[in-house]
């Protein structure tokens, strides 16, 4: 009683027995039974499992299908509740076992084949590594930079490659050196070697020995390459294994120190067998590379679709997805799958090998490249180097048919072993204003990386909410200036250019950006960006200077027309022809075009000054942005270089009036029309000639002429008293 109560009330004992029933129900069990299930019992229903199996069951036996070394993690990731059970008929034991509440999942183990696609033998070279183009080449530089990165390293024997494929020729010469001791999962088999040839094509890619005058090299060819056999034959010789046997294959490389596991097999089914042993796999610190299928379609196949793996997609000669290749938003990155040479079991020669199915092995080989380096790697860190070190082929950025590009193995060793970015560049501009809409002129100092060299440079246009809503980040290589073409500039919105530096290691520096880039619309015809409303930018080609005061200068618009005074003034001079682009604005009852910019096109002589009498000047508004002046008629000529003649009826410190006969008063009351000087004011009586710009005085709501000389000479005594 002592011990059944003991049984009741220990749930530890309890499942521990269940275990030793279920272990003993395997040993009665016959090895080559016909049929198979792989069985995920519920939490906490061990010790009903004992129950399923035995003496009148269609389940003949029921085994734990996995053995990890690491039994916490394989208890947190549920390894611990999946089982096998072996029975004469699949169906009759689906039933038994999906009657029972302590099954959660119980089907056959799903189907997992080579992801590989005809050879056609074209040409005996290792174009992936290094692609020089040429007849049968493709495109010079559609490869994975191999060559690049052997000057870093080209592998380390401390790193084991798990091949988990139809099994390695462990006795290739140019494979011998590099292979260790590895498993076969597959039922009936216990040995690794290769009876189809796939995983030994496989193994070439990845660990063939370099530098040994035999047949080719592989990309990490001092790595270590762990036969780990899953597929097998059936009895027609085709390739033939199940999700089981890769699982089991995964969790055994990983417990026996593989670092990479290179799968190039794929399977329709998503189980929890399979997926709890990738997940194994990453949380015990591996790597799991896989194909992503040979159906040209948008399809998630697996264990390529797992957020715990890397999928793995194919490329041609010419840097585009090979069309076999499957495609969606879980591919990683792709690498060349086309006419790949590789070993082929036997040994004595080589083939061509393509698909997914070679692809992968080119982005496992530069996985172990750079655990050489950087043992220490996570698959979280593997995939960011993979994807940042890759080689943009398809649209800009990320992609679902490409992902983040086409392997690169020398720029994944640098991004692994640089994490600096590079200094930024100091951007400048071609000026704070364009004519022209289509076009910017972009300029930078260059940018400094020590570690791994400055790549080249990309820039963006756009406005301040959004940066690149004109033209998107653009590769423009290494130089140091830009002209981008092909714009649509909005008129009268300030856009702004912005320039990152890129190194090798595919990091970015701070972001450099200019001042903002107004495009000022040309005006159509003199006169015309006089008439246009506050706030509006313009740009006013080959128009002449016809003063400059320190505030302001002014320019003429039109020959006989106003002028425009611009703010803040430029260093030009009386006659200067000036291209001037800036905002229209009304200040002080005067046409500004303000935050102007003034570059000096030429030179000549200076306007002609209009004889005018004082009821002449000012004149009516213009267009509802500037006042008309109080007595004007006619014409509004603000602005304009006018000359005037008359008795002076009162002076002051820098001014003087100028009674023409018209009877006319000035703001201050007295008759004739102000103006200012900079030189000696000419004494009250006297008849004198004035010459200036016509500007106003505005005393609340009354706005009055005035005359401003540009330089005592502009004043000249007819007769003095």
């Amino acid at each position: 009683m002592s011990f059944l109560r003991a049984f009741r009330n220990n749930s530890i004992l309890r499942i521990l027995l269940a275990a030793v029933l279920l272990v003993a129900s395997s040993v009665c069990a016959s090895a080559q039974t016909q049929a198979q299930l792989v069985v995920q019992l519920r939490q906490g229903e061990l010790h009903r499992a004992s129950a399923l199996a035995g003496k009148g069951s269609p389940v003949q036996a029921i085994v734990p299908a996995f053995s990890p070394k690491n039994r916490e993690l394989a208890r947190q990731l549920g390894l611990d509740r999946i089982y096998v059970a072996r029975g004469k008929s699949t169906a009759e034991m689906r039933r038994r076992l999906k009657s029972s509440p302590a099954v959660e999942y119980a089907e056959p183990p799903a189907s997992v084949l080579p992801a590989l696609v005809p050879d056609d033998p074209l040409f005996p070279q290792q174009w992936a590594l290094r692609n020089l183009g040429g007849p049968g080449m493709g495109t010079a530089g559609a490869d994975i930079k191999a060559v690049q990165a052997w000057d870093i390293t080209t592998g380390s024997p401390t790193v084991t490659v798990a091949v988990l494929d139809t099994g390695v020729d462990s006795a290739h010469p140019d494979l011998a050196a590099n292979v260790v001791p590895g498993r076969s999962f597959v039922d009936g088999e216990s040995g690794t070697d290769d009876n189809n040839g796939h995983g030994t094509n496989c193994a070439g890619i990845i660990g063939a020995v370099g530098n040994n005058a035999l047949q080719m090299a592989g990309i990490s060819w001092n790595s270590r390459i762990m036969p780990v056999k899953v597929v097998g034959v059936d009895a027609n010789g085709n390739p033939s294994g199940t999700d089981l046997w890769l699982s089991q294959g995964i969790i055994w490389a990983v417990d026996n120190g593989a670092r990479v596991l290179s799968v190039s097999l794929v399977s329709s089914s998503d189980t929890p067998t399979l997926r709890s042993a990738v997940r194994y796999a990453r949380l015990s610190g591996a790597v799991v590379v896989a194909a992503s299928g040979n159906d040209g379609q948008q399809k998630r196949l697996y264990p390529a679709a797992y957020d715990d793996a890397i999928a793995v997609g194919a490329s041609d000669r010419s840097d585009n997805r090979a069309s076999f290749s499957n495609w969606g938003d879980h591919l990683d990155l792709v690498a060349p799958g086309v006419m790949i040479t590789t070993t082929t079991r036997g040994g004595g020669t080589w083939q061509f090998f393509q698909g997914t199915s070679a692809a992968t092995p080119h982005v496992a080989g530069i996985c172990a490249l750079v655990l050489s380096v950087r043992p220490a790697t996570s698959l979280a860190e593997m995939r960011q180097f993979l994807r940042r070190g890759a080689d943009d082929i398809g649209d800009p950025g990320y992609d679902i048919f490409t992902g983040a590009g086409r392997a690169n193995a020398y720029a994944t060793l640098l991004a692994a072993l640089d994490p600096t970015p590079p200094s930024a560049p100091i951007v400048s501009d071609s000026g704070r204003y364009t004519a022209n809409p289509a076009q910017l002129s972009l300029q930078w100092t260059p940018s400094v990386d020590p570690e791994s060299g400055i790549e080249g440079y990309e820039y963006a246009i756009g406005t301040s909410g959004n940066p690149t809503s004109i033209r998107g980040w653009t590769w423009v290589g290494n130089v140091t200036a830009v002209t981008a073409s092909d714009l649509n500039l909005p008129p009268d919105i300030p856009v702004f250019g912005s320039v990152r530096a890129r190194n090798g290691a595919r990091l970015y520096s701070s972001t450099a950006t200019t001042d903002g880039i107004i495009y000022a619309p040309p005006a159509a015809s003199t006169g015309s960006a006089i008439a246009l409303s506050n706030g509006r930018y313009v740009t006013l080609n080959t128009r002449s200077v016809s003063a400059v005061f320190p505030e302001r200068l002014w320019i003429t618009d039109y020959p006989f027309g106003p002028g425009l005074a611009v703010q803040p003034p430029a260093l030009c001079s009386t006659g200067d022809l000036v291209t001037a682009a800036g905002r229209l604005e009304t200040i002080a009852g005067m046409r500004t075009l303000t935050d102007a910019e003034i570059t000096i096109t030429g030179s000549g002589p200076a306007p002609p000054a209009l004889t005018m009498k004082q009821g002449a000047l000012g004149g009516a508004a213009l267009n509802s942005a500037t006042p008309g002046v109080t007595g004007g008629t006619g014409v509004n000529t603000v602005g304009r270089l006018a000359r005037i003649s008359g008795r002076v009826t009162a002076t002051g410190p820098g001014w003087f009036t100028v009674d023409d006969g018209c009877g006319l008063s000035n703001a201050d009351g007295f008759a004739g029309v102000r103006v200012l000087t900079s030189g000696m004011s000419p004494s009250a009586g006297s008849f004198v000639q004035a010459t200036g710009i016509i500007e106003v005085a505005i005393s609340g709501e009354v706005t009055r002429p005035l005359l401003r000389t540009r330089a005592p000479r502009d004043v000249e005594t007819v007769e003095d008293l």
